[in-house]
């Protein structure tokens, strides 16, 4: 899979107005994200006027870690983003992408780890 920029002027040319155009979703790798984000954080909170603010970020980043791994994702967005694309329409398409109660879980599970930290 390439990356490629496209010119303004070819895309307001270009016929296809599907999903087709949007590039592909770049998922992060996961593995080590939220702790690498918390010690910049943290490294950047040591000398900053707006330090509190930055450990406080520092924390939720580690909880959004811990998180993670409690309740990783197991959805298969490929034959969503498939039909999203055959019929034209975005890929997170609210229609074609229904709410899935997973994420509810998940903000439970974040303010259960960041309850203890904020007394």
């Amino acid at each position: 899979m390439s990356i490629r920029i496209i010119p303004q002027d070819q895309l307001e040319k270009g016929e296809k107005t599907t999903a087709e155009m949007i590039p592909p979703l770049l998922f992060p790798r996961l593995k080590n994200l939220y702790s690498r984000r918390a010690a910049r954080l943290r490294d950047l909170a040591a000398k900053n006027p707006l330090g509190d603010y930055l450990r406080f970020a520092a924390v939720i980043a580690e909880a959004q870690e811990i998180v993670l791994y409690d309740h990783p994702l197991h959805i298969d967005l490929h034959a969503r983003l498939t039909q999203s694309a055959s019929e034209g329409k975005p890929p997170l398409n609210i229609h074609t992408l229904p709410r899935d109660p997973h994420w509810q879980r998940l903000l439970h599970s974040l303010i259960a780890e960041l309850k203890p930290e904020m007394s």
